[in-house]
């Protein structure tokens, strides 16, 4: 049984018929039937005027070779961005949808990072997150400008369009791959945060996420799952509340003052976004670095702590949750002390269960540590903080853990854990030698 090969509806030359086309240097005779596969183009267009002329171009012949192929019916396998690049401008200048379809929506990403050839297949960074994402915009927007501007302006040829080149660490670039296939990398905390840094400019949103150091954990006192996150880390949009008993539930329309009022502490929520989109929110819990730019009071004439943040903390602070509170009615601004000079974000602390270690000492009592002469230094700065408290003393924090949660119109961070100085004699205990 004999096969019939006849051209489908777009052909328009002769397919027994060979044509020549003399590229550069090089001859080539190509069929009709190879011709009429990707028409109507410019080579269709030149033969159906001139069949028995030869076609002269002064383009390269090594381009031209992956064209033949395609042509003839062959996958065209392209080995980098140069290839990808030259064979794209000359798809443009012959006209040829079928091939231009094909390297738009080709399955990878041909880029050259630091001066490393790299063939990115996109379903590697196709899942949400990880797109779009940078080469989806950038690659997307600089092909599809050439052939308007080739189009639009009758332009004898493409404009000229370097290959993309980014001047990044080829290194981080194949691990980020190597992650992205499901291996499982020993990473340095230092090379670790350069990932992040580097997902983030990839707009690798997802495979940033699954770097960011956490832990998960099962809380058996709450009962609840909980995260721990560096503060630095915590995306804005991930912040939540626990859904409202069905009893307290109140329609998205009705006005704040008829909103239940909250008095029990309502611990703060987390789910990463793009990781945990599917799962249960879980209490968040915050490491916070930052070294002395944050300090607990305890004022002479009040029974709690309070806990203030100032400097870069402050900012990544308000950054952080001002989104989120300010939806809950609370103005973090609001909690703002300032002097002339300096100001500080004050909140009400809950130390109770907290473990706390003050010059490299624990401590099962902080109040009786702040109470206690000489044992922690008078702040000057307590008494223009806190007018209405009163004299006091304070510890400054070098790392701590916290869970924000909620009271009626309050934010509290109830304290987990604490490693702090009394005094600036300890503080210059931890200064080191350059």
């Amino acid at each position: 049984m004999s096969l019939s090969l006849s051209p489908g509806p777009e052909a328009v030359l002769p397919s027994d018929s060979m044509f020549a086309i003399q590229v550069g240097p090089e001859l080539f005779r190509v069929s009709g039937f190879s011709l009429n596969s990707d028409a109507p183009s410019y080579f269709t267009a030149h033969f159906s005027r001139n069949p028995s002329a030869t076609l002269v171009l002064d383009r390269s012949p090594r381009v031209f070779h992956l064209i033949l192929q395609h042509l003839q019916g062959y996958a065209v396998s392209v080995d980098d961005e140069i290839q990808f690049t030259t064979l794209f401008c000359d798809a443009v200048y012959f006209r040829l949808p079928r091939l231009l379809t094909l390297l738009s929506t080709s399955d990878y990403h041909y880029t050259c990072v630091g001066g490393v050839h790299f063939k990115l297949p996109k379903h590697l960074v196709s899942e949400p997150g990880n797109s779009p994402n940078f080469f989806d915009v950038t690659s997307g927007s600089v092909f599809l400008d050439v052939e308007r501007v080739f189009r639009s302006n009758n332009l004898s040829r493409p404009p000229p369009l370097s290959p993309p080149f980014l001047s990044r660490s080829p290194e981080y670039f194949a691990k980020l791959i190597a992650l992205l296939q499901g291996a499982a990398l020993d990473l340095e905390p230092c090379t670790r945060r350069s990932l992040i840094l580097e997902c983030r400019y990839y707009r690798f949103l997802r495979l940033e996420q699954q770097l960011v150091p956490c832990r998960l954990s099962w809380n058996p006192f709450s009962r609840a799952p909980e995260i721990l996150l560096d503060l630095g880390d915590v995306k804005p949009n991930g912040i939540s509340l626990p859904d409202p008993p069905a009893a307290e539930a109140v329609s998205p329309g009705e006005p704040t003052a008829k909103r239940p009022r909250r008095t029990a502490l309502t611990t703060v929520q987390y789910r990463r976004p793009f990781i945990d989109a599917e799962s249960p929110p879980r209490d968040l819990t915050l490491q916070v670095g930052f070294p002395h730019e944050a300090a607990i009071f305890r004022a002479d004439n009040a029974n709690g702590f309070y806990v203030a943040l100032y400097a870069r903390l402050l900012d990544k602070f308000c950054f952080v949750f001002h989104k989120f509170l300010s939806q809950h009615g609370i103005d973090l601004q609001s909690f703002i002390r300032r002097t002339s000079d300096s100001c500080a974000l004050v909140l009400p602390a809950i130390l109770s269960s907290c473990h706390v270690e003050v010059n490299k000492r624990t401590y099962e009592d902080l109040a009786s540590l702040l109470d206690t002469p000489r044992a922690a230094e008078q702040d000057p700065e307590h008494s223009t903080y806190f007018p209405s408290l009163g004299r006091g003393r304070s510890i400054h924090l070098t790392r701590s853990i916290w869970q924000p949660a909620l009271q009626g119109s309050t934010l509290v961070m109830v304290a987990s854990k604490i490693e702090a100085v009394s005094s600036i004699k300890y503080f210059n205990v931890e200064l080191e030698f350059l």
